[in-house]
């Protein structure tokens, strides 16, 4: 019998990624930044199948990178997993995409905030500790003010893809400190943790999972 297979899609920003793991091992990676590149996820996800000759019956779960982020790149992603889940009874489990931005630095660094800008004058951020090379977060990823969330945060390497932030939040606060490069959000490194938390015996899918939206207070949001 073959070691069953994890997907994982991440599709919160233009970097699309997906990947394939078997045991410890990728089958294969994938990353590309395209704009509008989640409408091309099913087309995508085909043809990394047959080029690995790859079969969905072959699959354990699927891990989605759950935002912050696109509506639309999130909504496509996490449509295709459901599908699956309908179809074929593949466990989906969602994981914030700002785990994976910290996931690619923590070794650097012990202190983490990752920002990302929410347009409006506010942003999706989010702050983790290392500890014994294990990465922790505080709290929730929230929306906020830059200002309100870069206060007191001298101790913390700031991480974003999106780089214009770095210059506003400079000036709010010069004594903050950027990681000098653009991180994405990627799956590969959280599908690289799936083996080590995945539990068979708690295979829970619940049909109404959303992604990680976060929404303003004055934002109305209607249910359809």
């Amino acid at each position: 019998m073959k070691d069953k297979i994890f997907l994982g899609m991440e599709s919160s920003t233009d970097m699309i990624s997906l990947a394939a793991l078997r045991r410890d091992k990728f089958i294969f990676s994938f990353k590309k930044k395209i704009e509008r590149g989640a409408s091309q996820m099913p087309v995508l996800c085909s043809r990394l199948f047959k080029k690995y000759s790859l079969s969905l019956n072959d699959c354990e779960a699927v891990l989605v990178g759950a935002g912050p982020g696109s509506f639309t790149g999130l909504r496509i992603a996490y449509s295709l997993a459901k599908g699956w889940h309908c179809a074929l009874g593949l466990t989906v489990k969602g994981r914030s995409s700002f785990d994976s931005m910290a996931l690619q630095v923590k070794e650097r660094f012990s202190k983490i905030a990752v920002i990302a800008d929410a347009r409006r004058n506010l942003i999706y951020g989010v702050t983790f500790l290392v500890r014994q090379k294990s990465l922790i977060k505080e709290g929730r990823e929230q929306l906020c003010p830059l200002s309100e969330f870069v206060s007191g945060k001298e101790e913390y390497v700031f991480v974003s893809y999106d780089l214009h932030l770095r210059d506003k939040a400079l000036a709010l606060n010069p004594d903050l400190r950027f990681y000098e490069k653009q991180v994405w959000p990627l799956i590969m490194p959280l599908l690289a943790e799936m083996p080590m938390v995945y539990n068979k015996k708690k295979r829970v899918f619940t049909p109404n999972m959303e992604p990680l939206y976060i929404y303003p207070e004055n934002c109305q949001v209607r249910n359809v």
